[in-house]
C-alpha cells in the first residue's frame, strides 16, 4: 500500500515542480523588464552578455541658428549673389524696353524669304476706289480645312465709316441683320481693336482706308 502511495504521488510532484519553474522564469522576466524601463542606458551595455542586438532611435537636437530663407527681394539687394557685377545684371524687362522690334513688313519679307526676285509695291491702285451699295465683285476665298481658295461672287449691301459688307450672291441675309452687324463692329469692335491692337495698315494695298468685310459659304 505504501509503494503504491508512493508511485501515486510522483505525478503531482512533478506538477508542482514545473509549476514552480514557470513562476520563477516569469518573474525574472519580468524583473529584468522593469529594470531596462527603469535605466535605459543600461541596455547597451547588458545586450552584449545577453546576446541581444538592439537597435535605439536617437533625435538629433539641433543647438545652432538656423540659416534665413532667401526672398527675392532679399536676394536683389545681397550683393554676393551671383559672379557678374551689379551693372551687367539686366532683367527681362530692361532688356525688353531696350530692343528695337521690327516692324512686320510683310512686303520686305516676301522678298527676303525669295517668294518674289522684284520690287513688290505696296499700293497697286493709284486713286482711291469708290464702291456704291449694289456693286459686286468676285472674292478669292480662303478655305482653311480644305487647304484651298476658290472665287466667289458678292454683292455690296451695307457701306460704314470704316468698312464695306459684302453678302455672297445665293445667301439669304437680310438688310437688318447686315446694317446691325456693322453698326456693332463699328462702334465697337473696331475702336476696340485699335486701342488695344494699334491701327491696322491703312490706306492699304488697294488704296482704300475701309476694310472689306465678306459674308458668305
Amino acid at each position: 500500500m505504501i509503494g503504491e502511495n508512493r508511485l501515486g504521488n510522483k505525478p503531482l510532484a512533478c506538477l508542482a515542480v514545473s509549476i514552480l519553474l514557470l513562476m520563477a522564469c516569469v518573474v525574472s522576466g519580468l524583473a529584468v523588464y522593469y529594470w531596462w524601463q527603469a535605466e535605459p542606458g543600461s541596455l547597451a551595455s547588458a545586450a552584449p552578455s545577453l546576446g541581444v542586438t538592439q537597435t535605439l532611435a536617437v533625435t538629433p537636437t539641433y543647438t545652432g541658428t538656423a540659416a534665413a530663407i532667401p526672398t527675392p527681394g532679399s536676394m536683389a539687394d545681397d550683393s554676393s549673389v551671383g559672379s557678374k557685377p551689379d551693372d551687367a545684371i539686366i532683367t527681362t524687362e530692361d532688356l525688353l524696353s531696350h530692343t528695337e522690334v521690327p516692324v512686320r513688313d510683310r512686303l520686305d519679307l516676301a522678298q527676303r524669304f525669295g517668294l518674289s526676285d522684284q520690287p513688290i509695291p505696296a499700293v497697286v491702285l493709284a486713286t482711291v476706289p469708290v464702291y456704291s451699295v449694289g456693286d459686286q465683285e468676285t472674292f478669292w476665298v480662303g478655305e482653311s480645312d480644305a487647304l484651298r481658295h476658290f472665287e466667289a461672287s458678292a454683292v455690296l449691301r451695307y457701306v460704314g465709316d470704316h468698312s464695306y459688307w459684302w453678302v455672297e450672291r445665293g445667301q439669304d441675309v437680310s438688310d437688318e441683320a447686315v446694317a446691325a452687324s456693322a453698326r456693332a463692329f463699328e462702334q465697337g469692335i473696331y475702336p476696340t481693336n485699335r486701342a488695344f491692337f494699334g491701327s491696322e495698315w491703312s490706306p492699304g494695298v488697294d488704296n482704300d482706308p475701309r476694310i472689306h468685310v465678306f459674308i458668305g459659304n
